[in-house]
Parts: structure tokens; C-alpha cells; sequence
């Protein structure tokens, strides 16, 4: 093997590493604070707010990715969810609830915003809109991954001051303020580390929304425990097999003729079909 097929498997593994562990954390994170085992921080927003400023990006005549460019495009999501973090998480009980109606809402009218700059677009840029519009591990920029990954080491410190607050939680809010937690302050940090982690992994390899649905959701069935950190381990590993396994799909089933995030929605749509099936069953 030459040296340099060696040190692209080597940052293939790597990527695979850092977006596995960011994801799947993330999105742990979220379905502990907000206690639904069938969301995922996607609902936020961060894919389609990404789409959008490439798409602008595009509109104005950036066309190549530039460490700047990366740089802009997590600032700009994360400055955006921070701000509703902040102006919606008061201290009242039904504020989360409130910042996920608007993070629907503010999904929907990003995806229409991106439409509307598409249309306008020559073939020649809105193809280059669709490449940015799925997921790929071969597609990231080298220089931007230093960087990248210091936003990411903050973003995971944050998750992992909150590890065992984040254990106390999934029993429950009134339960958690019982035994002491302060749980209004324990969901805005962590949600200020979700986002962090959240746009760094977008920003790295694009959209990927079930990813973390996936491996979180298969995690928990093969521990029996219920704290952050058990989870949480099992959770990045099942998240690596999984992105490891479909980029193997990707590469040698399909030679290159689909993408990642095809293979990942659909199993991802199944599989969170099957959640739904079960919950409704179980009640």
C-alpha cells in the first residue's frame, strides 16, 4: 500500500472517528434533556441552516470550500441555535417544548429560503448545491480539520462536565431538582455543547440526520444500564460500525453511484418507522 492510499485511509478513519463520537453524543445529549428517545438534534435545524449558507455561498459566487468558508458556516449555525437557546430557555416548564416548535419552524423556512436561491442558480452551481446536499466522508477539507476539531474538543468538555447530571436527568425533571440538579442550567449548557458538536460534524462531512438516531436508539438496547457515560460508550462505538459499514456499502456495492446519506436515510427511515411501531405497541 503507498503512503499516499495509507494516510488517506488514515484521515477516512480518522473523520469516521471524530463525526462517530460527535453525533452519536450529540444526539444523546438531546434525547436526554428533552427525554424522547425519537429525536434527534436534526430538528433544530443545523442541516438545513448548512444547506442554506452554501447555498448563499454559492449565490454571491463562493464556489470552492476554503478553511474560512467552513469556519463562517459553523459560526453562523452555531450564533443562530445559541441566540434561540438563549432568548426561548427560560425558566418555565414548557419552554423546551417551545424551542422545538420553532426549531421545526425555523427547519421549514430555512428549506424554503434554500429553494427559492435554487432556482436562480445555472446547472453548472446547483449541482455543486446538491453535492454539499448529501453527506460525504471523501468530500472534507483537510485544512479545516485542526480547526474544526478544537471547536469540537470544546463542544465534548461541555457534554462532558454534564455527565453526571445528564445520568440524574433521565429520571425525570422534578426528580433531578429533587436530588439537586439545576436542571434549566444543566439543559442550556448542554444544549450550547450539542450545537457545538452538532455544526462541527455538518460542517465536516454535510447532513447526516440519522446517524445519531441510529446508534443511540440501537445502543440502548444492548445496555442494560441507563447512565450517560454506559450509553454513551456504546453509542460511539455502534455509531462507528455503522458510518465505517455504509461507507464500505457506498465504495464497493455501489461504486460511488449513491451516497451516504442515501444509505443512512433509508435504513435511518426504517428503522425510526420501527420505533414508532414499538412505542405505539408498548403503550
Amino acid at each position: 500500500m503507498t503512503p499516499y492510499i495509507l494516510s488517506r485511509r488514515i484521515t477516512t478513519l480518522s473523520l469516521i472517528a471524530i463525526v462517530s463520537v460527535l453525533t452519536s453524543l450529540s444526539t444523546l445529549s438531546f434525547q436526554t434533556i428533552t427525554q424522547n428517545r425519537l429525536l434527534s438534534p436534526a430538528i433544530m435545524g443545523f442541516d438545513q441552516i448548512y444547506l442554506l449558507i452554501q447555498t448563499t455561498m454559492i449565490v454571491i459566487g463562493i464556489r470552492q470550500s476554503s478553511t474560512a468558508q467552513i469556519l463562517l458556516s459553523v459560526f453562523i449555525m452555531v450564533s443562530v441555535m445559541m441566540s434561540l437557546y438563549h432568548y426561548i430557555l427560560v425558566k418555565k416548564e414548557e419552554s423546551i417544548y417551545i424551542l422545538l416548535l420553532l426549531g421545526m419552524i425555523l427547519t421549514t423556512f430555512a428549506s424554503s429560503l434554500t429553494q427559492a436561491l435554487e432556482m436562480i442558480l445555472d446547472p453548472n452551481e446547483f449541482s455543486i448545491v446538491q453535492d454539499r446536499a448529501f453527506a460525504s466522508i471523501n468530500s472534507y477539507h483537510a485544512k479545516s480539520l485542526l480547526v474544526l476539531s478544537v471547536i469540537a474538543i470544546l463542544g465534548l468538555w461541555v457534554l462532558y462536565r454534564l455527565k453526571k447530571y445528564m445520568s440524574v436527568l433521565v429520571l425525570g425533571d422534578d426528580l433531578a431538582a429533587n436530588l439537586g440538579v439545576n436542571v434549566d442550567k444543566v439543559k442550556r449548557y448542554a444544549l450550547y455543547g450539542i450545537a457545538l458538536c452538532t455544526s462541527v460534524s455538518t460542517a465536516l462531512i454535510g447532513p447526516i440526520s440519522f446517524l445519531g438516531l441510529l446508534s443511540v436508539n440501537i445502543a440502548r438496547q444492548h445496555v442494560k444500564s441507563e447512565r450517560f457515560t454506559d450509553v454513551g460508550k456504546n453509542s460511539v462505538l455502534m455509531s462507528m460500525i455503522l458510518l465505517l459499514g455504509t461507507q464500505v456499502i457506498f465504495e464497493r456495492v455501489m461504486n460511488f453511484n449513491s451516497s451516504l446519506t442515501v444509505v443512512l436515510n433509508f435504513c435511518g427511515g426504517l428503522y425510526f418507522f420501527y420505533l414508532i411501531m414499538k412505542e405505539r405497541f408498548n403503550d
